[in-house]
């Protein structure tokens, strides 16, 4: 269950351009598999832990939206946002992970971008920078570290880039309301993931450091797709090919 409430501002520059400032509050309750066992001395065992709290985020947005009119269009914003006893994990298993609470912080860059050309063609391109760190620690039952305040959070890459060329046989002008066919190539970054919330331990059981410094490697995607889309009245039917 997750809920939230926010309130903004938004001030027109111009015609064709407006800043905004955006804060909100939510919260989310942990998932049936995140609270489906309880870590025990031998690892863990099938029952309720009814001790892994709902997280509480407080979130803040500042913007900057351009557009020309259907031509063209730029937006870049900075968001922070804080977690007080996000579900973080305890321990990852095959069968019968469990979860704690911790808290946490983030903070990211999103800009992002797209240009119409020559009417049935358009350029977009999107790109995030997110550094989401522990604010405290965690302990384990045995009083082991389980988090360390100041780590980055595994799972959130530090940056992902996105750059799309699209053709469509209708004017991206406007929305279609006709049959239409389209064809793209995108290409995806997605940058450095660390894999744990400290470093994993050696092969003889004794923990390397606290920090954690373990991550994947940085890697792209290219993509190619294809897809022709039937409208008849208000139905409308899409089939795409990758």
């Amino acid at each position: 269950v997750s809920q939230s409430r926010y309130a903004g501002l938004t001030y027109h520059l111009n015609q064709d351009s407006n800043v905004y400032f955006q804060i909100g509050r939510g919260f989310e309750t942990p998932t049936l598999s995140e609270v489906l066992y309880t870590t025990t001395s031998s690892g863990s065992t099938n029952k309720f832990d009814y001790g892994v709290a709902s997280a509480k985020t407080l979130q803040s947005e500042f913007g900057y939206k351009w557009r020309n009119q259907n031509l063209s269009k730029f937006d870049i914003a900075v968001f922070h946002a804080r977690t007080s006893n996000d579900i973080v994990p305890y321990a990852i298993r095959s069968i019968g992970s469990t979860w704690t609470n911790a808290d946490t912080s983030k903070f990211g860059l999103e800009i992002s971008a797209a240009k119409v050309i020559a009417e049935k063609l358009i350029f977009r391109t999107a790109f995030t920078a997110i550094d989401a760190k522990y604010d405290q620690s965690t302990y384990a039952y045995n009083g082991a570290l389980v988090t360390s305040a100041g780590n980055k959070v595994p799972g959130v890459p530090a940056h992902q880039l996105y750059a799309d060329l699209a053709w469509r046989s209708h004017s991206w002008l406007s929305k279609p309301k006709v049959t239409y066919t389209e064809f793209g190539v995108d290409l995806r970054s997605t940058g450095k993931i660390n894999v744990d919330s400290r470093n994993s331990y050696t092969v003889d059981g004794v923990l390397t450091s606290n920090a954690n410094t373990v991550t994947t490697n940085s890697y792209y995607l290219l993509g190619v797709r294809a897809s022709h889309n039937y409208r008849y009245g208000l139905l409308s039917v899409s089939g795409t090919s990758i």
